[in-house]
Formats: C-alpha cells, sequence, structure tokens
C-alpha cells in the first residue's frame, strides 16, 4: 500500500519541474511503493535500532555489526539471538504493529546490558530482574520515539505534496 497516491496531474506536474518525461515519473513512483514502500511498513524504531547499532561500534569496535528484526512462524514470544556481527530478534507473526515495537524495544534493552561493560546491580540480577531491566530500557526506547521528531526541523513536515516538492527543490538546489 503506497502512503502517498499521485494523479495524472502530479506526475505531470512532477515531471516538469524534474525534467523527466511523466512516463518515466510514474515508473519510478510504481517501482517506489514496490520495492521500498513495502519495506518501510515494517521499519520499527529504526532509528533506536541504528543507535543501538552505533552503540555496539562504539563500545566493541564491531564496525559491521547490525540489527536485524523478523516475524519467525512457530515463535510464541519475542526473543533475540546475539550473534557475533548481529543480534536478531524474532517475534511472532500474529504481534500487532504497538505489539512488535514493544518486543522489539525490549530485546533492545538486552542488547544494551549485555553489551555494555559494567560492574553494577544489572550483572547479578535473577532472570526476572534482567527482564524489568529490558524491560525499562525498552520503554525508554519507546518515549524517544515518541518525541523524536517532535524536536527536528523537519523541511517535510507538510503534507501538500506541492510544499514538499517546492521544499525538495529549494534543498537540491
Amino acid at each position: 500500500m503506497a502512503i502517498f497516491q499521485l494523479d495524472d496531474n502530479q506526475i505531470r506536474v512532477i515531471s516538469e519541474r524534474f525534467g523527466l518525461p511523466p512516463v518515466n515519473v510514474r515508473q519510478i513512483y510504481n517501482e517506489y511503493n514496490e520495492k521500498i514502500n513495502s519495506l518501510m511498513a515494517k521499519q520499527y524504531l529504526g532509528h533506536s535500532i541504528r543507535a543501538m547499532e552505533q552503540f555496539v561500534y562504539a563500545e566493541k569496535g564491531k564496525r559491521s555489526f547490525h540489527v536485524r528484526c523478523m516475524d519467525l512462524p512457530g515463535c510464541r514470544v519475542p526473543v533475540y539471538i546475539d550473534f557475533i556481527s548481529y543480534f536478531l530478534v524474532c517475534y511472532p507473526p500474529d504481534l500487532n504493529e504497538m505489539e512488535v515495537r514493544m518486543a522489539i524495544a525490549h530485546e533492545l534493552g538486552h542488547l544494551f546490558f549485555n553489551t555494555k561493560e559494567r560492574q553494577n546491580a544489572y550483572d547479578e540480577g535473577t532472570k526476572e530482574k534482567l527482564e524489568a531491566v529490558a524491560n525499562v530500557f525498552g520503554y525508554f526506547l519507546l518515549m524517544g520515539r515518541n518525541t523524536f521528531y517532535s524536536g527536528k526541523e523537519d523541511p517535510f513536515q507538510n503534507s501538500a505534496w506541492q510544499t514538499t516538492m517546492a521544499e525538495y527543490e529549494r534543498f537540491c538546489k
């Protein structure tokens, strides 16, 4: 499903503004929706995941480290697997979008505390205490997501497609 729809008039205006034939603009739009937009729908906590990757790099020097998240048929509860070069978060496929975000945030809490070299109360906790620590960290990630964009200057915050195009043109110059 497309986040935004373009009609023939919009395609024509975009075509004129950027100097491409309408058929090319339509083709790019269709490919964007098929290849990119479909992937965006499954990007949960993307900025938090990127920040965690940078954190692991800073703490452990793992340059190519990355976090992968996926629904896994047969998975009954969210889990993580900590590989050398990546951290895999698996969650049941029947979770709704909010539950997926909560599951990923919780598992990223485990990544944070498993990565951090620490000498504190988290080290010698029971499983219940470690789960509670991951829950608190996950809560902070979710709270951060709610306010992440509110303090940013977002040149694409306008919903009117013409305004967004004008702002993008100004940026490209």
